[in-house]
């Protein structure tokens, strides 16, 4: 499909960055420009951020993937369960799936080949829940690396108004970036990189606005007037953001809470996460561009956005994770069984017909917002998969 036309803080996002030097392109999205396999046009409501799609323009999977499956007449989709252990046979293969239904009874399905897709934390969870003689330490887990590694996104962001409405409240989360300061320059103090963009995580609803974009700049303020008079700028506002690489570490990682736990009893995943150090110097130098960009676009005031996730990072303030979802490692992928979880085609080194197949299998964070690389490697995958089956080789 063909670009979204740009909305007006769009335009001086553009301006802004080729004053610079840089170059700017439409983001890809995965949203209908126009009406596209039987999906309408996005209407530009601006209200992705968060929340469904009402026309179904936005591809996820309840519009796109579970319609298609569901009309094979072959999918059995079990809502609102909970699978707590995948079991495992004398043979060393798994077995099938134990969860809870939604009255909390234990079932059990099983499969010959079992394929894991609940994301970063969820994915190593059940893996570290799925303990068994063979596998003390949890499921596929002889490297003692599941859970390991989990990585998010740094994201210094800043807020700027401009002279004229902005609408960035229109349209969807991203329109544009730039992705000239990518690549790694040591000179810098700092390896790797990340990828600016204009999302409307700020600026689609007031709140979001307030929460996001002002929170802690010193013209925000909690009620009465500075409130007002802050709000007041909302038409007018625009959010500039980077998505910057995490570095790996073995230490961020989740693992098996020893004593909270849900409400049927099972332990909960507990998150540890610290930043490298490379981490703060790229997420300070980004910021200073972040500030620079919105000089070059025009601004009649900016600041740095000081909410967790956003704000300046230092070795007293642990990032809380930089954008929410963002959840990448834990089950990373190599050719080396014992420095790595998955092979190169998802499958775990230690159980022959066990897939784990989502952000877990990234060996780093990469600058970029991982949804569509997270889908294309699904996709690579079951390509792979499928051709092994019909040569009976899986």
């Amino acid at each position: 499909n063909p670009p979204h036309p740009e909305r007006v803080s769009t335009r001086y996002f553009r301006q802004g960055a080729q004053k610079l030097g840089w170059t700017p392109f439409p983001l890809p999205v995965a949203i209908n420009s126009r009406a596209y396999g039987g999906r309408a046009a996005c209407m530009y409501g601006g209200a992705c951020y968060g929340f469904g799609c009402p026309v179904h323009a936005k591809a996820t999977s309840l519009s796109v993937c579970i319609p298609k499956a569901q009309a094979t007449g072959k999918l059995d989709l079990r809502a609102n369960v909970v699978a707590r252990e995948i079991t495992v046979g004398k043979d060393g293969r798994a077995r099938g799936v134990r969860y809870l239904d939604a009255a909390g009874k234990e079932q059990e399905v099983f499969a010959k080949y079992i394929v894991v897709s609940g994301n970063s934390i969820g994915s190593s969870h059940l893996l570290l829940m799925s303990k068994s003689g063979s596998f003390p330490q949890g499921l596929a887990n002889s490297s003692g690396l599941v859970g390991k590694n989990l990585t998010f996104h740094t994201v210094p962001a800043v807020g700027l108004t401009i002279d004229e409405p902005a609408l960035g409240y229109t349209g969807f989360n991203g329109h544009a970036a730039v992705d000239d300061l990518h690549p790694s320059d040591p000179k810098r103090g700092f390896i790797r990189g990340g990828v600016i963009g204009e999302p409307n995580a700020g600026t689609a609803t007031p709140m979001f606005y307030w929460a996001l974009t002002g929170a802690g700049a010193p013209m925000a303020r909690s009620f009465g007037a500075p409130l007002k008079a802050f709000l007041k700028k909302f038409p007018r506002a625009i959010l500039l953001a980077a998505v910057l690489e995490d570095l790996p570490m073995e230490s961020n990682r989740v693992d098996l809470d020893p004593t909270v736990k849900d409400r049927f009893g099972l332990p909960v995943p507990r998150i540890t996460h610290g930043q490298h150090p490379n981490d703060l110097a790229m997420h300070r130098w980004y910021q200073q561009k972040l500030l620079d960009l919105a000089e070059a676009a025009g601004a009649t005031e900016k600041w740095i956005s000081k909410v967790p996730g956003f704000t300046l990072i230092d070795e007293k303030t642990p990032m809380n994770g930089g954008h929410v979802g963002h959840f990448m490692g834990t089950c990373r992928m190599g050719t080396d069984p014992k420095s790595s979880v998955l092979d190169k085609w998802c499958r775990t080194h230690d159980v022959p017909n066990l897939w784990v197949v989502d952000g877990s299998c990234f060996p780093t964070s990469g600058g970029y917002n991982p949804t569509l690389t997270i889908l294309a490697n699904a996709y690579r995958v079951a390509d792979h998969f499928i051709g092994e089956a019909k040569r009976q080789n899986i």
